[in-house]
């Protein structure tokens, strides 16, 4: 089982995956760069609640956007593509 799919079991008793958990995060603050990061850290491609398609790379692109100082962003940026 990949890493985007662990069950993870809120205090409702309601299991959600850990894509599930980053996507909701995303929906209740589309500003938090953290989400879109680490998102970005387990999916190739996702489609978001609101119906938008991104890469990792856009994921990435847009945590920068959204966090422009945070050095470790542009980071794991340029360290993507010498993973492909």
């Amino acid at each position: 089982m990949t890493r985007q799919y662990e069950r993870i079991t809120l205090n409702n008793g309601q299991p959600m995956t850990r894509k599930q958990l980053y996507l909701k995060s995303i929906e209740l603050d589309p500003t938090d760069s953290d989400s879109y990061y680490n998102l970005g850290r387990i999916c190739e491609s996702i489609i978001l609640n609101n119906g938008q398609s991104m890469t990792k790379q856009q994921l990435y692109l847009k945590a920068i956007e959204l966090d422009p100082t945070n050095s470790t962003l542009y980071k794991n940026l340029a360290m993507m593509d010498t993973k492909v």
